[in-house]
């Protein structure tokens, strides 16, 4: 029990300590600016200049819940940890953490983010994520515990329609902003003014982060550790890649049916796997 739990904050730890570098790269992608920062603190900058985003107070009144901010992104950062941790648990639990701390963090926001959507979309948002990763995730882990196999990547093969859908499905923005959040101004709009909406920043990579986690574990169950963790950094990186292009254009083309679609998809991707499993 003790070296489990050493794992799991051993993670949870490491994928704290990822997410201002996330936070980082993001902007990278979205205004093109450099991993490092002033000549004093270099590659540590993202790391201090986090800190004291977290550490300020708020700068203005907007509303939301800071303990639930909290609470939403520690539970996200634990279910990383979780699914890294203990390779033979079931991702019902780790799951289970990723869906409710994203509805407490729906809860945590402010009735409309600055330049984001309603606390009701954010609801219905954190709902179709859970089901089309619950079902996305279902079939690889079936596979997994009746038919293991020696190469780590197999499920890939297996899978590969609930790999998309489980990307899919993790690439969602948790606080869509859509126009703006093509914009690096957003990201800071957020993360500077302090108080609750910093925390909620933080959370929203730490959702990305650990639903990749949790998608790396189920298709690469048998990967070693080390590779797990590689595989959850260039994850993150292809989900926030991924993340653009749902903004960009799924989003504005689908709209409200985005989620059934995936739901649907999510479906006949299980439906394919029972169909591998009882022949």
């Amino acid at each position: 029990m003790a070296a489990t739990l050493f794992r799991i904050a051993t993670n949870s730890v490491m994928i704290l300590l990822l997410l201002p570098y996330a936070m980082r790269f993001d902007l990278t992608l979205l205004g093109r600016l450099s991993l490092r920062g002033p000549q004093r603190r270099r590659y540590l900058w993202p790391l201090t200049s986090w800190l004291r985003a977290l550490a300020k107070p708020s700068v203005c009144p907007v509303g939301g819940s800071r303990a639930l901010a909290l609470v939403g992104g520690i539970a996200l950062v634990v279910a990383g940890g979780l699914a890294l941790g203990v390779p033979a648990i079931e991702p019902v639990w780790p799951l289970a953490l990723l869906v409710g701390a994203r509805l407490v963090l729906a809860g945590a926001a402010p009735e409309r983010l600055p330049g984001g959507p309603s606390r009701n979309r954010l609801w219905l948002d954190g709902l179709g994520a859970g089901v089309a990763l619950a079902l996305a995730l279902t079939g690889p882990a079936v596979l997994s515990r009746q038919n293991p196999a020696p190469i780590a990547g197999w499920l890939v093969l297996y899978q590969p329609l609930a790999l998309v859908v489980g990307s899919l499905a993790v690439s969602v923005d948790p606080l869509a902003a859509g126009e703006s959040n093509r914009q690096a101004g957003w990201h800071f709009q957020l993360l500077h003014a302090g108080g609750s909406l910093a925390l909620l920043e933080t959370a929203r990579y730490a959702w990305w982060i650990a639903a990749s986690a949790l998608v790396v574990t189920q298709f690469a169950s048998t990967a070693s550790w080390p590779r797990q963790l590689m595989l959850v950094v260039v994850g993150t990186a292809a989900v926030l890649w991924l993340r653009r292009a749902y903004t960009e254009g799924l989003r504005q083309r689908l709209d409200w049916r985005f989620w059934p679609v995936l739901t649907i998809l999510a479906a006949v991707s299980l439906a394919i796997t029972l169909v591998i499993w009882l022949s």
